[in-house]
């Protein structure tokens, strides 16, 4: 055996020490430095958002608030004991993208009653300063349930985070939901209680969620307790305010799943391939049937995981 020579240096990458002796590292090192580099960044980006977002306010393809309108419109309807759902929803196969329509559960546009008699300008401005808030929590939460410390360097970068990502700008410019759906997925990463709920509200929102249940059933405790509770008390709340615009939600789930999903910007890979080689049906039909089963296979396999110790 021999001996290290420890006058030797070691190869590989260096420590912070050795970080520290390269060009121009020790500016980095710096978290004064770092913080200004973050501030001048957010105020970049959060100057860019708003001239774009301006910018679509006033031009007559901007699409700006074309999500939100339709959610205020199944409130108003709500409100004035009207089904938020189309006649034409009822009436045969709802397309996954064209006409604008309402296609959540009651819940979500009874949550939206306060925004409801606002103009759509203002409701669509107040329900983006409510997105941008939830995906900065969002990010926030996620980074302590990742052991982040927390202090002014990173709450900073969380901002930056958020302003830098395109996908929130495109959410508070259409006033879609994504943000909800953002805070939901991160207050699962918790467990317990609050994630039981978080799921619960998922599930109302967006029907896709349910593929956690199973796994949140293998979990048991106060995860799927809270979960039914929560599920159970909303319903019910939501049912005794509007039961016929439940009947309907409940009418048009099967022109849902029978509406047609294959667009362009739909990337599921039966849609793609039906797109792209629309003369080969059968592949566009084998993949679909394919990602069914890898989907239920995941499901499955949440299922084994959440039972380990640290598994959810």
């Amino acid at each position: 055996m021999v001996a290290h020579d420890r006058s030797v240096p070691r190869t590989g990458a260096p420590g912070v020490a050795g970080w520290s002796a390269l060009p121009g590292a020790r500016t980095l090192l710096s978290a004064r430095f770092r913080i200004a580099v973050g501030l001048t960044l957010t105020c970049l980006a959060v100057g860019l958002m708003g001239f774009y977002i301006g910018r679509r306010v006033g031009h007559p393809d901007g699409q700006f608030g074309i999500d939100f309108m339709v959610y205020q419109l199944a409130a108003t309807d709500l409100a004035a004991g009207v089904s938020p759902y189309a006649p034409s929803m009822l009436a045969g196969p709802i397309a996954a993208q064209g006409e604008l329509l309402y296609k959540y559960a009651p819940p979500f546009a009874q949550s939206l009653a306060p925004l409801a008699s606002l103009p759509v300008a203002a409701g669509t401005v107040i329900w983006g300063l409510v997105q941008a808030s939830l995906c900065l929590a969002a990010v926030w939460l996620a980074g302590s349930f990742g052991g982040a410390r927390a202090g002014l360097e990173r709450a900073v970068w969380t901002v930056a985070a958020v302003a830098l990502y395109l996908p929130v700008w495109d959410s508070i410019w259409k006033g879609n939901v994504s943000a909800v759906q953002a805070l939901q997925s991160t207050l699962l990463l918790g467990g317990g209680t609050m994630a039981g709920a978080s799921l619960a509200t998922a599930i109302l929102l967006k029907t896709s969620p349910l593929a956690l249940l199973p796994a949140a059933a293998a979990m048991g405790g106060r995860l799927l307790k809270s979960c039914l509770v929560i599920s159970c008390l909303t319903v019910v709340v939501s049912v005794a305010l509007a039961p016929a615009a439940w009947l309907d939600f409940l009418r048009i789930q099967p022109n849902l799943l029978t509406g047609s999903a294959v667009l362009p910007t739909n990337l599921a890979p039966a849609s793609m391939a039906a797109v792209v080689l629309p003369e080969v049906p059968l592949l566009a039909a084998a993949l679909r049937l394919a990602t069914l089963a890898v989907g239920v296979g995941c499901v499955a396999a949440a299922v084994i995981v959440c039972r380990r110790p640290g598994g959810w």
